[in-house]
């Protein structure tokens, strides 16, 4: 079933495959679309588009995310920020995952 956007299954295990991974995917191909932006385009785009979308889904469906999740939706914005040209030194969305602590709980810097 989806619900505001988010799939529900009655197996929690498939929600990050169906909601998280799906989004990996979306942003990917949506950010390959808008590849010929200037510089102040790319951020408007990552600031208006695909961080709501993010931060939307880690609010409503608040499941414990390894730090894999978060460095590829870094190595894509980055990517995307600076044209493919060398970013290594540049972060945009710095998670800090605390494995003790509750799920959905996170923090974007």
């Amino acid at each position: 079933i989806k619900y505001l956007g988010i799939w529900l299954m009655a197996r929690c295990s498939t929600i990050k495959e169906d909601n998280y991974v799906k989004l990996v995917l979306e942003i990917k191909k949506d950010l390959q679309k808008w590849g010929r932006l200037s510089m102040l385009g790319r951020i408007a785009t990552i600031k208006t588009n695909i961080l709501p979308r993010i931060l939307f889904l880690f609010q409503t469906s608040p499941i414990k995310l390894d730090k894999k999740l978060f460095n590829e939706l870094n190595k894509i914005t980055m990517k995307f920020i600076w044209s493919g040209k060398k970013s290594e030194n540049y972060k945009i969305i710095n998670a800090e995952v605390d494995l003790d602590s509750p799920p959905g709980n996170y923090t974007i810097k």
